[in-house]
Order: structure tokens, then sequence, then C-alpha cells
């Protein structure tokens, strides 16, 4: 990352999904001049609770007992990195649970959304609805970051009611 960044004199964006949203979200923390914004797409940063059981076990094999051994960095991946962040979750995901997956306390940090979609886990990476508002997260010039709102034609296209002929 910094070495793309020293290498093209402009910052990365970064999106994860998943784990790979932990990641990302805990890299911008680390290396915030050079990151430009962090999405996630069903990123359980709030941790795995309430997950598929599965999803939990995985995450205390990978992590232990993170809560109980160093509550500090638990306290730590709740709170959005200090750059732009767009965390999207779907409340139909069937693997990790959505409430894991959302910023709070976004009102204290302005540059931190959470962007509801529909679909599955494991299709968050292909599906129109992500990929159309990623890709207007990623239009946005740096200086000038706003939430998400969705647009009329969004929201008759994603919600069954916009006919393809």
């Amino acid at each position: 990352m910094i070495e793309l960044s020293v290498i093209h004199n402009a910052k990365v964006s970064l999106i994860g999904w998943s784990l790979g949203g932990i990641l990302a979200r805990e890299l911008a923390r680390i290396i915030p001049d050079c990151i430009r914004q962090v999405i996630t797409l069903g990123s359980p940063f709030n941790g795995s609770h309430g997950s598929s059981p599965a999803v939990e076990g995985l995450f205390e094999l990978i992590n232990g007992n993170v809560s109980q051994s160093n509550p500090d960095v638990v306290k730590q991946m709740f709170t959005p990195p200090p750059v732009p962040n767009s965390a999207f979750y779907s409340k139909s995901d069937g693997v990790v649970h959505w409430q894991a997956c959302i910023n709070h306390r976004i009102e204290a940090n302005h540059q931190a959304e959470n962007i509801q979609v529909r679909g599955s886990h494991s299709g968050l990476g292909h599906n129109p609805q992500v990929v159309w508002i990623v890709a207007n997260r990623l239009s946005q010039s740096e200086a000038s970051w706003q939430p998400y709102k969705k647009d009329e034609l969004e929201k008759k296209q994603f919600s069954g009611k916009l006919k393809y002929v």
C-alpha cells in the first residue's frame, strides 16, 4: 500500500470483503496518510457475535478470545478508521450478522457511513447494487467525500420496480 501510494503520489482506496474489510480498516489506522478511503463488504468489525456458529468459531480460533485478552483492541476496532469509511451490510447476509458490520457513533465521525444492500454474504462482491454504489464511492473526489444517498433511478432499479426490455 505504502509503495503504491508513494509511486503514484496518491492515496489508495481499500475495498475489503468479510475479514478483508477488517484488515483494510486496521491498515487505515496504521497508515492513514496513504489511504483515501475504506469500503467494507459484510465485514464483522464489531465482532462475530450473532453470526453463524462456523464464523464465530473461526473468529475465535484465529483471534482467541480477544474481548477478554485485549479489550482495548476490540474497542479500537469498533471505532471507524480516520479516513472516509463505507460499511456495506445485508440483513440477509446468511454468514455474518448485519449488526456486526455497521459503524457505530457515526454522528461523532462524519466520514463514516453504513449502507444497507440486499443479498447474501458470498454474493456481495458481484452484487449489481453493491458494484453500483462502490463505483459511486470511488468516483468522489478525495477532498469532498459525502455520505451516499440513493437516487430515484437506483431506488426503482434495485427494488424490482424498474422493468427491463
